[in-house]
């Protein structure tokens, strides 16, 4: 019978030779935990660099690094404006062991570099949203915002990032007052401010053929367009110039009044 006390220089050979070794947290391997199981899905640990290659390890850190994010967004769409130190953050995240190294790779490089994350003073720590917006009347506030300047639109992925599950309700109660266009270039949703004073009534059949003329050649004119839509049945307004008539009602200009000197050398 094998001692259970006695000494191991080399690794069971069954956690050997497989892609994915699984090595239980009582294993005399492992050289400490990094989360705490009950409250997070992904098993973090640090073993033996002899063991385990170092590249894993650094995957267990940016998962780490990927929890403490995911807790300062889901905070934020929830509307919690409150600051969180490191181990306010990091308990309520449920990372509860964490590594020495771990800590120190999270407070001096991972988090104050993190474009989702914003450190204030004091080391308190909150979410960095990609747009100022937390609600319907922000995201029309800012859409208004960028179309007086000529900035464009915003993009819905970062509407959704902002506001979280609410953004389908948010987006049903600014229907009317945005417009969506699909990004040809991949395909993702662009939201613009909708100027309701531009609002032109077009037949259906028009836009149809506009619809359908093709642009690929990049040498068309003004003129070329304007004879496809002829041939199409659909003739261009003639712009006339209207007869302006003189105004009337004009006041005189209103003499200068003579003065008092004037008057007396005049004998007056």
């Amino acid at each position: 019978m094998e001692n259970p006390h006695q000494t191991l220089s080399e690794p069971p050979t069954s956690f050997l030779g497989t892609k994915n070794p699984h090595i239980p947290p009582s294993s005399p391997y492992l050289s400490g935990l990094l989360v705490d199981a009950r409250s997070s899905s992904i098993a973090q640990y640090k073993t033996c660099p002899k063991y385990i290659h170092q590249n894993r390890y650094s995957r267990c850190k940016f998962s780490v690094l990927r929890t403490v994010v995911d807790f300062l967004k889901m905070r934020y769409q929830e509307k919690d404006t409150k600051h969180y130190t490191f181990e306010e953050m990091t308990e309520k995240a449920g990372l509860l062991h964490l590594d020495a190294e771990v800590k120190e790779w999270l407070v001096k490089e991972a988090l104050p570099h993190n474009l989702k994350v914003e450190v204030t003073e004091g080391m308190y720590y909150l979410f960095k949203p990609p747009l100022p917006i937390t609600g319907r009347h922000s995201l029309l506030r800012l859409l208004r915002q960028k179309y007086k300047k000529g900035l464009g639109g915003v993009m819905l992925s970062d509407v959704q990032e902002c506001v979280g599950p609410r953004w389908k309700k948010i987006m049903r109660q600014v229907e009317r007052e945005v417009l969506q266009v699909v990004r040809k270039a991949d395909r993702k949703f662009i939201i613009f401010h909708k100027d309701k004073s531009l609002s032109l009534s077009v037949s259906e059949e028009l836009v149809r053929v506009w619809r359908g003329l093709s642009f690929s050649d990049s040498n068309k004119t003004d003129e070329d367009i304007e004879t496809y839509l002829l041939q199409e049945g659909f003739k261009a307004m003639q712009i006339t110039k209207t007869n302006r008539f003189p105004p009337t009602n004009i006041k005189e200009p209103r003499k200068p009044k003579q003065s008092a000197i004037t008057k007396a050398y005049a004998g007056l």
